[in-house]
């Protein structure tokens, strides 16, 4: 029983924490977006500023999704569920779209003392290797936790 209790309170926690980071998240998305409407910015300041904003956006809808997986978890100990599969496959075709995303980005070219300054400031269409990965990530663990819903439902019907 106490371990229980345990348990609950850490996911309470990871839950709590999960809701700051989509807050943000969607703070941050916002808040870039409404740089679009900043009169000195041209067409690319433009597209990367909604690019980065609907990126930051995505990603505020993940945490809220892992909140609702957590919560799940927590109140009604659904862990192998059909619901809980298609939130993991949701959550990788959001890391997908924010992989694809980064294609999109406008070539920016910032003036600076050398070429390494301006290569860190500008802004170029990007490949981000770890998006993809989460992305994977998430389908795979969709497809495991789907398996582990029919392995499930197997064994209560034997029983």
């Amino acid at each position: 029983m106490p371990k229980q209790r345990a348990l609950r309170g850490v996911l309470l926690g990871v839950m709590l924490l999960f809701i700051i980071m989509s807050l943000v998240s969607a703070g941050i998305g916002i808040s870039t977006m409404l740089g679009v409407f900043d009169v000195d910015a041209n067409a690319s300041s433009r597209s990367f500023l909604m690019i980065q904003g609907l990126s930051s956006l995505v990603a505020g809808v993940v945490w809220a999704l892992i909140v609702r997986l957590v919560y799940l978890v927590r109140t009604k100990g659904e862990v192998f569920s059909k619901r809980q599969s298609r939130k993991l496959y949701l959550v990788g075709g959001l890391f997908a779209v924010r992989f694809v995303s980064g294609l999109f980005l406008p070539v920016i070219h910032v003036n600076g003392p050398s070429q390494t300054v301006e290569s860190v400031l500008g802004s170029a269409p990007t490949v981000d290797i770890f998006m993809l990965s989460l992305a994977v990530l998430f389908f795979a663990l969709g497809a495991v936790f789907e398996y582990g819903r029919i392995l499930q439902e197997d064994s209560d019907n034997i029983l």
